[in-house]
């Protein structure tokens, strides 16, 4: 179960990352003029954060298998942030539209970046958990010695 959610947080990061850096190229596209393309801008962006709460959800049942809490900071961040900009673009807050969606395609790439990295989705180990090393035993000095 823990590899099938790694694996879903993977596929479902990636989508995200490739649909954010679509963002850019339909909004070429329209002002270009081809006019559909801003349908194809608000369908994507619509749908992000749809990507990005599947990733949240993958996220959190890798956490409730003792994955890293870290998980869920990404997902979290970037749906407040796609909501926003989502509001903000509908509003045609153009100033404040651009930059924070520049801001989320960096944090997509980050983020589709760091759930390849092997370490990232990594299970917890609980302390009590952990093996403790056996006490060396002491020498004739009274210092003590490297257990092997």
């Amino acid at each position: 179960m823990y590899r099938l959610s790694s694996w879903l947080l993977r596929a479902t990061v990636t989508l995200h990352a490739i649909m954010a850096i679509a963002q850019p190229f339909s909004m070429g596209e329209y002002l270009d003029g081809v006019i559909g393309a801003l349908t194809w801008h608000a369908a994507i962006g619509g749908s992000l954060f749809l990507v990005t709460g599947l990733a949240g959800t993958a996220s959190l049942v890798l956490v409730l298998q003792r994955a890293p809490l870290r998980l869920l900071v990404p997902p979290t961040v970037l749906f407040v942030a796609e909501i926003a900009q989502i509001a903000l673009g509908g509003a045609r807050v153009l100033a404040i539209h651009i930059p924070l969606g520049v801001a989320i395609i960096g944090a997509s790439v980050w983020w589709a970046w760091w759930v390849w990295r092997p370490a990232t989705a990594r299970r917890r180990v609980p302390a009590r958990l952990q093996a403790v090393p056996p006490l060396a035993p002491a020498d004739t000095s009274g210092q003590h010695v490297v257990a092997r």
